[in-house]
């Protein structure tokens, strides 16, 4: 029995060596423009994704980046090429799904992330991920004014951007109508972009 539970000891001591206890810690810079500096334990190439969000001026901001030496770098981020507007922005970095990592980076932190402990580590659907959240301010009094006319113009972006993915999804399947039937002409093209517009409507 003694020997049993020695045994016992060492497999959970060589788990908690082989095991790493994820850390992550954040520091944003440069003003209206900000610029996420970081530092981790997370190995060398780790993929990160590195999100901000302010909802008052509906932005959201993302940059696919990698550790290099315990450290990484993302920004500057900017509102469509202009600075933020004051305010408080949530900021998140994650780490994809461990599958999705090169295979130096699955060594260390297991193919499922398995080998990956700490508060910011989570159960996912593919296995473990990495989350960390904080939140910064970009200084200056918060203008309603600016915040509405920030949701206006993604509003119109998102409108425009609908419109062009309607087109390109009508002329696509005109295309297809075309090879499938010969005559691409009897499509119904106006039906089709008439329907996809009234998706737009609903979400």
């Amino acid at each position: 029995m003694k020997r049993l539970t020695i045994i016992v000891y060492i497999i959970l001591s060589v788990s908690n060596v082989c095991a790493l206890d994820v850390s992550i810690k954040t520091e944003v810079k440069g003003g209206d423009k900000p610029v996420v500096d970081g530092k981790t334990n997370l190995p060398n190439d780790t993929d990160l994704m590195v999100s901000i969000k302010r909802k008052e001026s509906s932005y959201g901001g993302q940059a696919k980046i990698k550790v290099a030496g315990g450290q990484f770098h993302a920004g500057p981020f900017t509102q469509k090429g202009l600075p933020f507007n004051p305010g408080i922005y949530a900021l998140t970095i994650t780490v994809p799904f461990a599958p999705t990592q090169p295979s130096s980076v699955q060594t260390i932190i297991g193919e499922h992330g398995e080998k990956m402990l700490g508060s910011l580590v989570k159960k996912g659907a593919l296995g473990k991920i990495v989350e960390y959240r904080t939140v910064f301010k970009i200084a200056g009094a918060v203008s309603v004014d600016k915040d509405k006319q920030a949701r206006q113009h993604d509003i119109k972006d998102k409108h425009e951007w609908w419109l062009k993915n309607c087109k390109d999804i009508c002329n696509t399947s005109q295309i297809q109508y075309g090879q499938k039937t010969g005559n691409m002409y009897d499509f119904d093209w106006d039906r089709c972009y008439n329907k996809c517009l009234t998706n737009e409507r609903k979400k």
